[in-house]
């Protein structure tokens, strides 16, 4: 079902594909997301979920907006787990350190930034 909001038309209510697009990015982000913003997304959620259900008009998923920062914070939490997994490794270069007479000293290792 479609419906036009504010001249733009998109999906009506509780789309399916939003649902689980939600669920996916929270299990993907929730694990590296920081302890204080799971503690917001939880607290959050305790107070909202409830008033949301007892009181929100159908489809009207602004009035979740104490768990919008959270949602953000997941996303952000989701897109670094998708780059640490496509990143390629970063090449390491090795130096050695040599004394006047040509002996090597030390090794050192490190990645090329």
């Amino acid at each position: 079902m479609l419906e036009t909001t504010y001249g733009v038309i998109g999906p009506s209510r509780a789309f399916a594909g939003t649902l689980v697009l939600l669920i996916v990015v929270a299990l993907r982000g929730w694990p590296t997301c920081p302890p204080v913003a799971r503690r917001h997304i939880a607290i959050a959620t305790v107070i909202n979920l409830p008033l949301f259900i007892l009181f929100a008009a159908g489809g009207e998923l602004r009035n979740l907006s104490l768990l919008f920062p959270g949602l953000v914070i997941l996303i952000a939490c989701s897109i670094r787990v998708g780059e640490r997994r496509s990143a390629p490794a970063l090449p390491t270069c090795r130096i050695r350190l040599a004394n006047d007479d040509g002996s090597s000293v030390a090794v050192a290792q490190g990645t090329n930034v």
